[in-house]
């Protein structure tokens, strides 16, 4: 497997551990000092505090909902780092009235290491959204 089917798989990894609801196994694939950036603008460094944060919404508000990154663009920096670039979307959230928000979408930046094993993990995941220019 290249690299960039790699990084692609390895977000499918983090989605499946979303999907089934598994914020240990999600944790797992970013390093020990990793940051995550919700789509919600928070962010977590490290690995303990994005199981947290995780668990804490996928036993909550999101229990149930489904995650996919779809990556569009893998650029390899040098032979141990790469970014990938992507949209997220995350469906199925219920809302207070039991019936789910409208698909919850954000472009990502993800920020690869390899370790020398030869397995890419996750330095930083970031999602953000683009502000419409003014006409």
């Amino acid at each position: 497997m290249n690299d960039q089917e790699a990084i692609k798989q390895l977000a499918a990894n983090v989605d499946a551990a979303f999907n089934a609801g598994d914020s240990t196994t999600m944790a797992s694939y970013w390093v020990d000092d990793g940051l995550n950036v919700n789509p919600f603008g928070d962010a977590f460094r490290g690995r303990t505090a994005i199981a947290s944060d995780l668990h804490e919404s996928l036993t909550g508000f999101m229990k149930g909902s489904r995650h996919e990154l779809a990556v569009t663009d893998v650029y390899r920096l040098n032979d141990d780092i790469a970014v990938a670039d992507g949209v997220a979307t995350i469906t199925g959230v219920a809302g207070p009235d039991g019936h789910d928000f409208p698909p919850l979408t954000s472009n990502f930046t993800l920020i690869c290491s390899k370790t020398t094993e030869g397995d890419w993990q996750v330095e930083q995941l970031r999602a953000y959204q683009f502000t419409p220019k003014p006409r």
